[in-house]
């Protein structure tokens, strides 16, 4: 069984460094639209989906922008479709939802 742990260990580990690859794409491809085609697809996003993937998105936004960006213009316009995200929750649902991590 050693060998299996092993092998499955390692298929893990290349599954989780694809989903970090595609995600720090994501995340820079929406750095790289326009003010308001970025705004507008987070908007887009924030309607669209439940508030449980909302959040995993937030999080793994974040952890992108702040471990892997570091271009000040580039962090500063994360910032800002960070900001705007968290005012879409507010307008669909209502009220603030809090930050990840304190709900």
């Amino acid at each position: 069984m050693g060998l299996m742990n092993t092998l499955l260990d390692g298929l893990k580990v290349a599954g989780d460094l694809a989903v970090a690859y595609t995600r720090h794409a994501e995340v820079a491809q929406l750095l790289s639209y326009d003010r308001q085609t970025g705004m507008d697809l987070v908007a887009q996003m924030v309607q669209s989906q439940p508030a449980q993937v909302l959040d995993q998105w937030e999080s793994n936004f974040l952890d992108v922008a702040s471990t892997s960006i570091a271009d000040p213009a580039q962090r500063r316009r994360a910032m800002e479709l960070y900001a705007w995200l968290k005012m879409a929750e507010a307008h669909r649902y209502g009220e603030f939802r809090g930050f990840i991590g304190n709900g």
